[in-house]
């Protein structure tokens, strides 16, 4: 395959790549099908958007994508491509964000905040994010010191690794990871 540009400002997160046993070309069609669909609603306008977004031509673009046909992309009866299960189990982040919502006090405005938080979710995994967000909605007095979530999640800044304390209740485990502790 030729070069491969990337879809937007999405990288490719290898660990999926992987877990789906996707080339790195794969992965980038697959990605684009998802993003068009779940940001727009319906089938590209292919040609400009597919060189635009993927770096792939026509021809390129096809033979990928079939090359993936019932694994991670289908096409339905009218012809339109979608992704599968096996994808969406990886990529459908709506109702993660419910939940990191609740740990960040739903501070801020809550649809821009699902829009950063599905960027974040490109880079960052669930529960690296969401143990971030504990440790900074801990280290916070007052409310109104905690970032809006747009803010926080914004990609560009990648808040998830600022370096925070452990709080009271949480114990560093052997492999470098930390719980809270009941007692």
């Amino acid at each position: 395959m030729g070069s491969t540009g990337l879809i937007l400002s999405s990288v490719v997160n290898h660990k999926i790549r992987c877990l789906l046993d996707l080339t790195c070309d794969q992965y980038v069609v697959a990605n684009f099908i998802h993003h068009w669909r779940r940001t727009r609603g319906k089938q590209p306008a292919f040609s400009k958007d597919i060189k635009r977004n993927t770096g792939f031509d026509l021809p390129e673009f096809f033979e990928t994508l079939k090359s993936m046909d019932g694994d991670v992309v289908k096409q339905d009866e009218n012809k339109k491509w979608s992704t599968t299960d096996r994808w969406d189990q990886y990529f459908n982040f709506e109702q993660d964000f419910e939940e990191f919502w609740e740990i960040w006090k739903k501070r801020g405005n809550r649809a821009k905040s699902l829009e950063v938080y599905l960027r974040a979710r490109e880079v960052v995994g669930k529960e690296d994010l969401h143990t971030a967000a504990k440790r900074k909605v801990a280290t916070v007095d007052e409310l109104k010191y905690l970032p809006h979530a747009t803010t926080w999640l914004n990609p560009k800044y990648k808040s998830w690794e600022e370096v925070l304390p452990l709080a009271d209740n949480e114990n560093v485990k052997q492999d470098g990871d930390f719980s809270a502790t009941t007692d």
